[in-house]
């Protein structure tokens, strides 16, 4: 099983995380990297060991939000299980 590693970047919008990012995936082939959100162009879409989630998104709006009432706090720690989940924390 590939250990899997978490990426939060500005991509698309700063070459330097891009790059950077590559780098990352170049040099560590055997390691699998999730990024928050798609790239819509070029070289990052082609990475093999680079995965983009979806589920990422919620989770960093779910973090967001500011845990005051009980509902905030019921979503913010289901949007943690889940995340978990996704990332293989929790089997």
């Amino acid at each position: 099983m590939k250990k899997k590693v978490l990426l939060f970047a500005c991509i698309e919008k700063n070459i330097g995380d891009d790059l950077f990012i590559q780098t990352l995936c170049e040099r560590y082939p055997h390691i699998e990297f999730v990024i928050s959100s798609e790239a819509n162009y070029g070289t990052l879409s082609k990475i093999e060991n680079l995965s983009f989630s979806e589920c990422l998104k919620w989770w960093i709006f779910l973090n967001s939000i500011e845990p005051r009432t009980f509902i905030r706090r019921l979503v913010k720690y289901l949007g943690d299980i889940f995340l978990r989940c996704i990332i293989g924390q929790y089997e």
